[in-house]
């Protein structure tokens, strides 16, 4: 059987659509966001002077809590969940699934390559990429390979890394001027740089920070260990089969989320006073609050999947998250969109906005709203007519050497 299936509504599963476009939206988020928090469109004395600060002390703090990290530690692991599922399918229905699977994966991460270092800083399909190769190897892996060890590196690899990193020195690497000014701290970019300048900033800035100074081995590493629990849990069949979990997951939810919160809320209270400069004295109660805020992540985005695994189940809820599952069937393509809507609303590049050095966290925010949500009613509409989003349809037609039918 070597001839392309499409995939129908009953191979979907819905659960996994509606988790992966919410994930999308904290993406979404997460992309505004760190470049204001890494102050490289605007410093945080220029925040302190915009008409919205009052409201930004709130918001940034709540993106903090609720979102950075978590967004894309659930994106991660839907990779990994959604991998296990794709090769299930492949294996079940091809006799060359290794070359399929394998082919799949060197286009993403050639499309990623292209995306990192043209397009958006930040981009993860590259490592995405490159990780679907390690889970290839390890597919066969038993349950407590996965468990421990992705769990081990979703915890505590990016750490050992970049600790690692500092203990070699290799942070000297990063000082084109391009990215730092004479004081150290980040050039602040202008809405008017046009395409060459940004790009060129890109380029220097994924270069150095990223790939000189080690911090995408620690990435992948991060990367790979929520992708490894993805993979298991798409093994278990826990979410494919989530009805017949209903108990568990609750019971996962009330001891995950919480804890969760209380940690993340505790460690950013003792950051944000050292961000502020009032804690110069005890650099130990400062690492440890960093330790605690990167080990409540994995509680915080379980119990977010939990949320929706019970919404799903509920028919109220479901009718109002199922209108989030077109955005997730259409996820690369909508993730490129709202990658290219950041870039937009930040530089003045063709019909661009220009407002970088403008607009603090509540008007991002409030941006990021506005494009999910006209995401959301195009995706919807779009999978009314088609059967793929574009580039979801030029991934599968190069994946599998065929043109899928792309009208329903």
């Amino acid at each position: 059987m070597n001839s392309i299936s499409s995939i129908t509504s009953k191979d979907r599963i819905a659960t996994l659509d509606v988790l992966r476009g919410l994930a999308l939206f904290g993406v979404l988020v997460g992309i505004f966001s760190e470049f204001i928090f890494y102050e490289m469109v605007i410093s945080w004395d220029s925040m302190v002077g915009l008409s919205t600060h009052s409201i930004d002390s709130f918001v940034s703090p709540f993106i903090k809590l609720f979102i950075t990290n978590k967004a894309n530690t659930l994106f991660a692991f839907l990779f990994g969940l959604g991998f296990y599922v794709q090769w299930e399918r492949i294996k079940d229905k091809r006799s060359d699934a290794k070359v399929i699977y394998l082919r799949r994966t060197l286009i993403l991460m050639l499309f990623g390559a292209f995306h990192l270092f043209v397009m958006l800083a930040w981009e993860v399909l590259f490592m995405y990429g490159i990780i679907a190769f390690i889970l290839f190897l390890m597919k066969d892996k038993s349950d407590k390979f996965l468990l421990y060890i992705g769990l081990f590196l979703a915890l505590f690899g990016m750490i050992i890394i970049e600790g690692l990193s500092q203990f070699l020195e290799m942070w000297q690497y990063v000082n084109p001027e391009l990215i730092y000014n004479e004081d150290g701290g980040y050039n602040i970019m202008q809405g008017e740089w046009g395409y060459a300048t940004l790009f060129s900033y890109f380029w220097e800035m994924n270069l150095y920070e990223l790939i000189l100074n080690g911090s995408i081995i620690s990435y992948i590493l991060y990367a790979l260990g929520r992708f490894m629990l993805g993979f298991l849990i798409g093994r278990k069949g826990w979410i494919q089969n989530a009805n017949l979990h209903i108990a568990g997951f609750k019971k996962v939810l009330w001891y995950t989320l919480p804890l969760g919160l209380v940690m993340g809320y505790w460690s950013l209270s003792i950051i944000s006073v050292y961000d502020y400069g009032n804690i110069e004295e005890m650099p130990f109660l400062v690492g440890f609050a960093y330790l605690i805020d990167f080990l409540s992540i994995i509680p915080i985005a379980t119990g977010y999947i939990c949320l929706v695994v019970l919404g799903m189940n509920s028919l109220f809820s479901r009718k109002i998250l199922c209108l989030f599952a077109p955005v997730g069937r259409m996820a690369l393509t909508n993730y490129v969109i709202m990658c290219q809507s950041v870039n937009f609303t930040y530089f003045s590049i063709g019909p661009g906005l220009g407002l970088a050095g403008e607009i603090g966290t509540t008007y991002i925010l409030g941006f990021s709203i506005g494009v999910f949500v006209t995401l959301t009613i195009t995706s919807n509409i779009w999978l009314k007519y088609f059967r793929f989003g574009p580039l979801e349809w030029c991934w599968r037609a190069l994946t599998y050497k065929e043109l899928p039918v792309m009208m329903k």
